[in-house]
């Protein structure tokens, strides 16, 4: 991709590993650990939902943790529960710090940032992704989260202000990352070349640039 000056990288599951639906699996036991009877489909809509609702564009700024909380407290005054909402939050977001990165995530990381400069622009809380780059040994020319810019991807400013921070045009930029919403069209609308990290092999198009099923295909394309 010509004229390409910078890479930035969403984080979690795109070069972060996550386990779907873990986190929303721990409350359901929770609240059924108190013999109360759930409709498992219908509480992971509301689950999602409430993120969406609280993460969108015109709403006040909460960061990760206090939308996490907001939403567990939710659920528990719902059925009653006799827990809190804030130390089980805190509880569950410790368990992010232990998070592993892709086996493959580290070496292209290294091979990129002899050519590039490298940033990572994700929806989180700033100590959580520092931590696990640290830990991992992930080295990026800079790190974007939504605590620090007080917005969240989709939202246009979100990128604006990442490219602004970073010195670029939107031309000199490779958006890399795993949401079809976050990490393509997101991008795409702000002027930057995407690539689409699709682990389970969809083929679907967004619009991307490119497709990979993996990090490690990435450097051969650029």
């Amino acid at each position: 991709m010509q004229n390409t000056k910078a890479i930035i990288f969403d984080a979690f599951a795109t070069f972060v590993e996550v386990t779907n639906g873990a986190s929303v699996k721990e409350i359901i036991d929770n609240i059924r650990a108190f013999g109360v009877s759930i409709d498992e489909a219908a509480f992971r809509a509301q689950w999602k939902d409430f993120y969406i609702q609280a993460t969108k564009t015109g709403q006040p700024f909460r960061c990760e943790r206090e939308i996490f909380t907001e939403r567990i407290r939710m659920f528990y005054d719902r059925y009653q529960i006799p827990k809190s909402a804030s130390d089980d939050a805190d509880a569950m977001l410790k368990k992010a710090y232990a998070r592993k990165v892709f086996p493959d995530a580290k070496q292209v990381f290294d091979a990129l940032a002899q050519r590039f400069k490298v940033y990572v622009a994700s929806n989180t809380d700033t100590d959580v992704l520092e931590q696990i780059m640290k830990r991992n040994r992930i080295f990026a020319h800079g790190v974007f989260t939504s605590e620090e810019l007080k917005c969240y991807k989709p939202n246009p400013e979100f990128y604006a202000l990442v490219l602004s921070a970073c010195g670029l045009s939107p031309q000199e930029v490779i958006f890399i990352g795993d949401s079809p919403s976050d990490d393509i069209l997101g991008p795409k609308e702000a002027g930057m070349k995407t690539i689409w990290v699709d682990r389970n092999h969809t083929g679907l198009d967004h619009g991307q640039d490119h497709t990979v099923s993996s990090l490690s295909e990435i450097p051969g394309i650029i």
